[in-house]
């Protein structure tokens, strides 16, 4: 009895190491297919690149102001007068985004106060399927295509503080 009980493990023991074997052997690449899988990605890649190259581009500037209030300054620990600085601003009903200012327009602004920030235009070239055809939220824009702030006026003396909600192109 115990001779068959070992025969029995010794058996099932050999069929499973076969099994795996197999397994092992099946799963196994040729590099000539791996090979020819890299070959035939690159070339859609070159395929999609020229695709990309046969889209028109149209230049747009890109200009606008927007509205909104200074939460908090964010002050500037490099001493140079070049690195530009940075404040925290809402807009109504929206999130908190970062607005880079140069120290001087750091100096004009304080907190909980509401200004209206006008961009200086920008010239860039886009792709026909990139280009914005309904403008462009300010929180969005400002990093997406690094836009500078060219002047800042308080609120009060820049008329209505609903105007100039987007950035136009």
């Amino acid at each position: 009895m115990k001779k068959i009980n070992i025969l029995g493990m010794i058996l099932i023991l050999s069929l499973t190491l076969f099994a795996c074997a197999g397994n092992n052997q099946d799963n196994t690449a040729d590099p000539d297919d791996d090979a020819i899988e890299i070959a035939e990605e690159a070339n859609d890649a070159n395929d999609d690149a020229t695709e990309n190259d046969n889209h028109e581009k149209i230049t747009a500037s890109i200009e606008g102001s927007f509205v909104a209030q200074v939460r908090m300054i964010i002050p500037g620990y490099v001493l140079d007068n070049s690195t530009p600085g940075a404040v925290v601003a809402t807009r109504f009903q929206s999130s908190p985004f970062i607005i880079k200012l140069t120290p001087e327009q750091i100096n004009q602004i304080e907190e909980n106060q509401t200004y209206k920030f006008t961009i200086k235009t920008k010239f860039i070239d886009l792709p026909d399927e990139d280009y914005p055809k309904e403008g462009l939220w300010p929180e969005t824009g400002l990093s997406l295509y690094n836009l500078e702030i060219g002047t800042i006026e308080e609120c009060e003396a820049a008329g209505d503080p609903s105007e100039g909600f987007k950035i136009t192109f």
